[in-house]
Order: C-alpha cells, then structure tokens, then sequence
C-alpha cells in the first residue's frame, strides 16, 4: 500500500513537472510568434506605403545577406536543416545570436517582397489549387511527388 502511493506521488509529479514544462514552452512560442507577426505587420506597413515598394527588393536581399554574413555565419541555409545538421554533430545546440538575425533576415526578406522559400508564393498556390482538384492527385502533392 505505501510503495504504490509512493509510485502515485511520483508518477503524479512527474506529470505535473511536464505540464509546467509544456506551458512554459508553449507560452515562449506563443509570445514569439506574436512578436514576429507584429514586426513583420509594422515592415510590411512601412515599405508597402511607397507607391514603387518593389524597387525595394534588391536593397532587401542586399541587407538581409549582409546581416547574415557579418553578424551571424550560422544563420545561412534554412532553419529545418539546422536543426537537423545541429542535433548529431552539435549536440542539438544552436546559437544564440542565430535566432534574432534569422528573425531579422526573414522579416527584411518578406518586407522587401522577396520569397522565403525556394518555392514561392506563387508556386505554392498552384500546387494547392492542384493539389484540391481529385483525390489521386492530392495523394501525389501530400506525398511530394
């Protein structure tokens, strides 16, 4: 009776131990989540209010390579890849500084007009527009072919 109520109380710890962890972490995505659709609303305010904006472009891809070249080295490439590249021959550790200049990369890019993707926009509504049209071809596009 007392070795299960050990275990109970254990047990019961540990999972509120890991409900605090997840609320913690949830609350950090959430509030940067929210800090980075609020910049990128203020950027998009600021250099849509230009009737020629897209002459902006190259000036952006300019800026937005020279921040990543001179503050951050480890910021190039994408972020998926990093974290993957990261886990096995860093020890899942991933700089500090890489999150703020990808942030600031990331909004300039799409402030700017540029896509953030090697796929665009564009080509990314064609996709779902085909990807919706019959059932076998959006088992082509979920599956990547």
């Amino acid at each position: 009776m007392k070795k299960s109520l050990i275990e109970e109380s254990v047990l019961f710890v540990s999972i509120l131990k890991w409900v605090a962890v997840a609320t913690v972490i949830g609350g950090l995505v959430g509030a940067s989540t929210a800090l980075f659709l609020k910049l990128l609303d203020l950027s998009l305010a600021f250099s849509t209010g230009y009737p020629y904006y897209f002459l902006l472009l190259p000036a952006g891809m300019v800026v937005g390579g020279l921040v990543i070249r001179y503050l951050e080295p480890d910021a190039r490439g994408y972020g998926i890849e990093k974290v993957i590249e990261a886990v096995p021959r860093k020890g899942g550790r991933i700089r500090a500084g890489v999150v703020p200049v990808k942030l600031a990369a990331t909004i300039l890019t799409i402030a700017t007009g540029g896509a953030i993707h090697h796929v665009s926009s564009v080509q990314s509504l064609h996709r779902t527009s085909t990807c919706s049209r019959t059932n076998s071809v959006a088992r082509a596009c979920l599956s990547g072919g």
